[in-house]
């Protein structure tokens, strides 16, 4: 019976010590990784937004804006953009009158979507993206200098030499 309370008593104190969940977190990308999983890169002023549905946690966002520049995949002049209608699931934030950077996918349907994981932000904001954006892109599968692959495979050669000199060293001391 002490053994159940000391379960249970470990179980509830674990319990308590969670932290919140939230419905949208996002993994952090790099404008190069965001461009890859994108069908279409481009920037624009939002001239409308409109929801599909009254409730705000319904339905989905849709935000028609008229194309400044495009860097990666075709558009027209002005297209729509569907989002989830909050940023509890993920939605992008668009304001009318505002100008963006928008990462979007094509849906199966055809339609445009994007969300706040997609680095879709207020041109304002997206001084790091334009520049990233600015240089060519590459092959997913070509390994250039100073990618992320090259520091780990740095990072691993060092411990290695680290731990075979230490080796070396104390098995020399012997």
């Amino acid at each position: 019976m002490r053994r159940c309370i000391m379960v249970g008593s470990v179980v509830l104190v674990c319990l308590m010590a969670a932290e919140p969940a939230w419905a949208c977190s996002c993994r952090s990308s790099t404008p190069q990784e965001a461009a890859a999983w994108a069908d279409v890169v481009f920037a624009g002023r939002v001239v409308e937004t409109m929801r599909d549905a009254e409730d705000i946690n319904e339905g989905h966002l849709f935000a028609t804006i008229d194309v400044d520049n495009v860097w990666k995949g075709r558009v027209g002049q002005q297209v729509v953009v569907r989002t989830a209608p909050n940023s509890a699931q993920c939605g992008a934030y668009f304001e009318q009158g505002k100008h963006y950077l928008v990462y979007a996918i094509v849906n199966d349907d055809g339609v445009l979507s994007t969300n706040s994981c997609s680095r879709t932000k207020p041109l304002e904001r997206a001084e790091e993206d334009i520049f990233a954006l600015e240089v060519p892109f590459l092959d997913d599968d070509v390994d250039f200098c100073g990618g992320p692959t090259n520091v780990a495979a740095l990072q691993a050669m060092f411990f290695v030499f680290l731990v075979v000199a230490l080796r070396g060293f104390c098995w020399r001391r012997r």
